[in-house]
Formats: structure tokens, C-alpha cells, sequence
């Protein structure tokens, strides 16, 4: 039985499919969870999913390096931004031949779907492409979890704080981290990037 963010534990949470991508099922199971979430808890748990098609579009983008990846997403929702990278990696030549994942998400009622999106991206991988995907859910708030504790994050890119339109993108833009990216649903060709010359300069 899958916990909701509302009320009292459900059972009919979408199964996967045969052969369907992890990316795909990460996208129906985050629309399942949003369809059955109020839009008060959705604003008060800042939940907004990430396009599938902009995830496969940033995390084709992902390059490995070394025999073993690790992969953090502070905030995985459904999973949709984990899926995409790691079908990204595991489809790189030359690909890594392990795949490290943590992934942490505050929403409660999504905990458990995450974790039955990440299984199957660990079988999806496996199966596929001979990579072995092991993985962690921590149902915490990253920043506050990890507040004065360092950090061994040796991450390189940090992508894109995605928005969805540009009232709500305004309110956050002086919070948003220097050398970072932004991303507006409508205005979906554009990426604004925090970074010297190309500051609020939108790009393809």
C-alpha cells in the first residue's frame, strides 16, 4: 500500500510497464501522485515536476567518468530528474560499471513511490545495459538533514532550478545560486543562465 500525501494509504499506484523506460514510468507515477495531492500541499511542499522532456534533454548532456558514479538529487520528487541521468550514463560509451544514487525527498506521500521508481530503474539498468544501480531514498529535507555537516560531494554541474512560469520565477531569482541555470516552462526553448556575460541572457 502506497502512503498519499492526503489521507490514508492507497493501493493503486501505477505499475510499471514491460520495458518501459524508468524515465516514462518516473513521469506517470509523479502525474499519478500530483492528480491526488490538493494544490494547498502541493504550494506548501514546493512540488513541481520536471518535464520528462526537459529531463532527457539536460541529462543527455551527463558524461561519466571513472568505473563507478555517484549521483545526489536533494529533492527527487518521483524521480524523473535520477531516471534521466542515469539511463544517461548507462547508455554512455564508455559507461561506468556502477551507479551510486541518493536521492532525498521531503513529501512524505511520495517516499515510497520513489522507491518503487528507483527499483525499477536498478532492473531497467541491469538488464539493459549491465549496470549495476544501488540506491537510497532518504525521506528528509537535504539542506536541513545535512545543515552544518560537510559535505563529500565532489559533484560538477549543478543543472537547473526549474520554474513555472516568470511570476514565480521573479520571487526566487535573488536566491538562486551563482552559476546555476533557470528554466521556465513557459518560455521552454529558453535556459537563463547565472553566469558573467551570459547573466539573464536567455539561450537555446
Amino acid at each position: 500500500m502506497i502512503p498519499t500525501a492526503d489521507g490514508p494509504p492507497c493501493m493503486d499506484m501505477p505499475a510499471c510497464h514491460d520495458g518501459e523506460r524508468p524515465l516514462a514510468y518516473a513521469d506517470r507515477v509523479g502525474q499519478w501522485h500530483a492528480a491526488r495531492t490538493t494544490a494547498r500541499r502541493r504550494k506548501a511542499q514546493g512540488l513541481f515536476l520536471t518535464p520528462a522532456s526537459i529531463a532527457d534533454f539536460m541529462d543527455r548532456q551527463a558524461i561519466a567518468e571513472g568505473s563507478k558514479v555517484r549521483i545526489l538529487d536533494p529533492a527527487a520528487g518521483a524521480g524523473i530528474l535520477c531516471c534521466a541521468a542515469v539511463e544517461a550514463l548507462a547508455a554512455h560509451r564508455p559507461k561506468p560499471e556502477a551507479i551510486e544514487l541518493v536521492a532525498y525527498e521531503v513529501d512524505g506521500g511520495l517516499v515510497a513511490s520513489l522507491r518503487a521508481v528507483l527499483g525499477h530503474l536498478a532492473s531497467w539498468c541491469r538488464e539493459r545495459h549491465g549496470v549495476a544501480v544501488d540506491f537510497g531514498v532518504e525521506a528528509a529535507d537535504f539542506i536541513m538533514a545535512n545543515a552544518g555537516h560537510g559535505l563529500d560531494c565532489p559533484a560538477g554541474n549543478i543543472h537547473v532550478s526549474a520554474f513555472p512560469d516568470f511570476k514565480e520565477f521573479r520571487k526566487h531569482m535573488a536566491n538562486i545560486a551563482w552559476e546555476t541555470r533557470a528554466w521556465r516552462r513557459d518560455a521552454p526553448e529558453h535556459m537563463i543562465h547565472f553566469n558573467g556575460d551570459r547573466f539573464l541572457g536567455p539561450r537555446k
